[in-house]
């Protein structure tokens, strides 16, 4: 009996710190508002300094916004990775207990490979729908609760890094770079007057032939999966 006793209170002890451990990985979000969002035919109100609103068919639309509906949530008590994927929408049905995310227009671009990617720059909206709204039976609008979150770096390079120094007289046959852990590489246009290049893979291989001034930065970019950050070639 003591053995059982001792058994059930070295599992519930356990739980809690599980429970613990988990409740201390998780982010918490402290700059959430409250919104009484009204549909376009009862106001137009649009959920902070997005476009996004409340149609009169009662779905979220945006025409600058990517969004994802995440799904049923407790509520909007803490970060939630941003779901990225190639399925983003720019409608969703408004459902009272749910989960949304929004990236703003001008967070993201394609890339050459067709895949567009978001910038580790930029933000994105995270928001859940608490009530609906309702006028004489008629649902007008939403109780919305959102908060702007920070898009997280997927281990690229800080955004407007100078990553690359290509010394301005290169005295082998040429200078090589290799950006490590990428899945995509583009460089500027001024990069292809001003010297000639080659990739091999994610290896850079820079050889002048117009030799730019001392300081000279030229643009790149680099995605992983569906991040992206932009940095710099700088001759020096």
């Amino acid at each position: 009996m003591k053995r059982n006793v001792l058994f059930r209170m070295a599992v519930a002890l356990l739980i809690l710190c599980v429970t613990a451990c988990s409740d201390d990985n998780e982010v918490k979000l402290e700059n959430m508002t409250t919104l009484n969002m009204m549909d376009t035919s009862h106001g137009a109100t649009t959920l902070g300094n997005s476009d996004i609103q409340i149609d009169e068919a009662y779905n979220f639309t945006s025409q600058n916004c990517l969004m994802a509906e995440i799904g049923t949530a407790d509520g909007l008590d803490r970060v939630y990775p941003p779901a990225l994927s190639d399925a983003l929408i720019r409608e969703a049905a408004v459902l009272p207990g749910h989960l949304y995310q929004a990236f703003p227009g001008g967070g993201f671009q394609e890339f050459p490979s067709g895949r567009t990617a978001f910038s580790i720059q930029g933000d994105y909206y995270q928001f859940y729908v608490l009530s609906e709204i309702k006028e004489e039976e008629k649902r007008t609008g939403a109780v919305v609760q959102f908060a702007l979150v920070k898009m997280e770096d997927n281990g690229l390079p800080a955004y407007g890094e100078t990553l690359v120094k290509v010394p301005h007289d290169i005295s082998t046959e040429y200078f090589s770079y290799t950006f490590s852990d990428v899945d995509e590489i583009v460089l500027s246009e001024q990069m292809e007057q001003d010297m000639s290049y080659e990739m091999n893979g994610n290896e850079l291989r820079v050889y002048w032939h117009n030799y730019p001034a001392e300081g000279t930065r030229y643009e790149i970019w680099l995605r992983k999966g569906y991040y992206f950050t932009q940095v710099y070639l700088e001759v020096g």
